[in-house]
């Protein structure tokens, strides 16, 4: 082999050695993803490295890249300011409802559901304006039930009564005629499966042009047209007991205490206004107060105390006044006894919508009659010392204007059920909320 033969085999011989190493490397690196072990490089080129055996790199574990899908449903908090129905309403009052707990036991070769009551909870409950259909629901849920399944159309007033106000007294007109019709309805179960009632019906007499309930609910005084006689009477209109009689006519009957009805004449700016007292034992007849234009009143719940509205001069004012001292304070406040309640708890306080702004006319005529309707706020007014708070500004709160009628406290006093007199509906507002505004002594 010549000398130039040589030097090129043993330039073949090292390109050989050096391409295998070479490619090696580039083999190890691909393996490693890229990133060889440094041991593992300081080995190859002398960088000082102990270590003589190379590693055998570990197999990658698989990691998932798709993020579980994890659905939490966050129950929608309560209003303060709630808005219960969007429909019409009759009527509506606080009901307390028991908790029924039911367990099953085996008894011979079958078994028995035993149902006991383990408690009572109070239920926002109302009558739909068109259906005559009953409702309810709860003050710690948005949902709505149906608890009635009888349909009486055209329901304009409802009043609900008796034991935990499980009956009602509906009020409307006889096949669409004059005649005020008005029924007493017990609620009874559809069917044994069936959570939804029917109602058992009874007439009572037609064209009673006014109705109270008493406090105790088991009981209520009516005036009929064609006369000024009144009768006290079960609410289902049986042991009926004619106790009133006057040449006046056109009254308006509330029932405030438990042997105290009053009486007013129906009031306009245009004319005098007078109440009285009619005791349900004694049957006395006593002038409360009068000589006042568009009077309406509204007694305390122990009968110490009277808020009396009155218009003159195109406004409205309202005082209270004193029974036992026979003293009338003005509570500087301008609003209609009728958007009013007084607390049983504490018998000086008293709860009104009072109207944002009020312009001239002739009260309550105007606002009756619908030509002027108002936006209210929630006030608390400490009869005996003047305090007022207001407590929300519906409009401002839930921007919706709100002309409150016919309020009602909870037994607790923690809620306050009312209607807006422009559409009907039913709201509720929680008074041991922060949403307290403004205070003025």
């Amino acid at each position: 082999m010549s000398k130039q033969n040589l030097t090129i085999t043993v330039v073949l011989i090292v390109s050989l050695v050096l391409g295998g190493l070479f490619g090696f490397y580039f083999y190890l690196n691909k393996k490693t993803g890229g990133e060889l072990n440094n041991d593992v490089s300081r080995s190859f080129f002398g960088f000082g490295s102990t270590r003589s055996v190379i590693p055998t790199p570990s197999e990658p574990s698989e990691v998932s890249t798709t993020t579980p899908v994890v659905t939490v449903t966050v129950p929608k908090p309560i209003p303060v300011l709630r808005h219960l129905t969007e429909a019409p309403v009759a009527g509506a009052a606080f009901v307390m409802k028991d908790i029924v707990s039911t367990s099953t036991t085996i008894v011979g070769s079958g078994t028995k559901t035993i149902a006991k009551i383990v408690g009572s909870a109070e239920m926002f409950r109302w009558v739909d304006r068109a259906t005559g259909n009953i409702f309810e629901t709860s003050s710690t849920t948005l949902e709505t039930l149906r608890i009635s399944n009888t349909t009486i159309p055209k329901i304009y007033e409802a009043y609900f009564v008796g034991g935990k106000n499980s009956n009602v007294i509906f009020r409307d007109l006889l096949y669409d005629t004059d005649v005020i019709r008005t029924r007493h309805g017990t609620l009874q179960m559809a069917s044994a499966t069936s959570s939804e009632q029917m109602l058992k019906l009874t007439d009572l007499p037609t064209n009673i042009t006014q109705l109270a309930v008493s406090p105790s609910q088991d009981q209520i005084f009516s005036i009929s047209t064609g006369n000024s006689r009144g009768v006290i009477s079960k609410t289902d209109g049986s042991s009926q007991s004619n106790v009133f009689n006057s040449p006046f006519h056109e009254w308006l009957v509330s029932w405030p205490t438990a042997q105290t009805v009053v009486l007013n004449t129906k009031p306009s700016g245009l004319t005098e206004g007078y109440s009285y007292t009619f005791d349900t034992k004694t049957r006395s007849f006593v002038k409360l107060i009068g000589n006042r234009k568009g009077l309406t009143t509204l007694m305390s719940p122990d009968g110490s105390s009277v808020l009396v509205g009155e218009s003159p001069l195109g406004t409205i004012q309202m005082n209270v006044f004193n029974r036992k001292t026979g003293m009338v304070r003005d509570l500087f406040v301008r609003t209609f006894p009728e958007k009013c309640v007084w607390s049983r708890k504490e018998v000086q306080i008293v709860f009104c919508a009072i109207p944002e702004n009020i312009r001239y006319d002739t009260y309550p005529d105007a606002w009756y009659m619908g030509r002027i309707s108002f936006s209210d706020s929630i006030w608390r007014i400490d009869t005996s010392t003047g305090e007022n708070r207001r407590l929300v500004q519906p409009v401002a709160l839930v921007g919706q204007i709100i002309d409150v009628i016919n309020p009602s406290l909870s037994r607790n006093e923690d809620f306050l059920m009312f209607q807006n007199k422009t559409d009907l509906s039913l709201w509720s507002y929680q008074l041991n909320s922060l949403a307290s505004t403004t205070k003025t002594q």
